[in-house]
């Protein structure tokens, strides 16, 4: 039966799969199939690639450069595709010189960080553009300017018991259990615990004098 709490249990056991650098035909020749003209449709890999080129993002290695400066520029192809787990074919009669690659296409077929499912490129700018969004954010709730943040105590209070586990436990009443840390796999350190275990909110650092 697919109620809340159930939901909510079998995403809390269950791993993502792993991932690949392969596309499902669905994205590759049929996306957006007849939404303009009837019969044609697009490739979302190509679409990417041309919105890089459009945009006048640089090269895979301009990026690279940044990110794994022991790995860029290297004359050798072969060297290069081990080191980055690019299949040769690939390469093989599409790009004249390594400094043509693609963002989209390096990054892509780079081996997976530890515990990541993207490689040191993607992983280096998702990063990088979280930390923007949230440095550069003047009303984050972190924020230690006390006209527009929280007050040190209430700062805390969210800190120390703010947590997705939390809010599904006070959200969903027939769930009895769940482990604290509900994004990551149970285990002998993140065992499930009583949903009542996990502490309220004190409301009245919040109150108006």
């Amino acid at each position: 039966m697919f109620s809340p709490q159930n939901i909510i249990i079998h995403q809390s056991k269950q791993g993502c799969q792993k991932t690949d650098n392969l596309f499902s035909p669905e994205v590759l020749d049929k996306l957006f199939m007849g939404v303009d003209v009837p019969g044609e449709s697009f490739d979302l890999p190509a679409l990417a690639v041309h919105r890089s080129r459009d945009h006048g993002l640089p090269p895979y290695l301009d990026y690279l450069d940044h990110v794994l400066k022991a790995l860029a520029r290297q004359p050798n192809m072969d060297r290069l595709v081990s080191a980055l787990n690019l299949p040769k074919c690939v390469m093989d009669g599409i790009y004249e010189s390594l400094s043509d690659i693609d963002l989209f296409v390096g990054a892509l077929y780079e081996t997976p960080v530890t515990d990541g499912i993207v490689g040191p490129t993607f992983a280096y700018l998702i990063g990088e553009q979280f930390h923007r969004l949230r440095v550069g954010d003047r009303f984050f709730y972190e924020t230690t300017d006390q006209n527009i943040g929280f007050t040190p105590a209430q700062l805390q209070d969210i800190q120390q018991k703010a947590s997705l586990a939390n809010v599904y436990c006070k959200n969903n009443p027939k769930l009895q259990k769940l482990q604290p840390k509900v994004m990551e796999r149970r285990t002998s350190s993140n065992l499930k615990i009583s949903c009542s275990s996990f502490a309220d909110f004190d409301f009245s650092l919040w109150k108006e004098e």
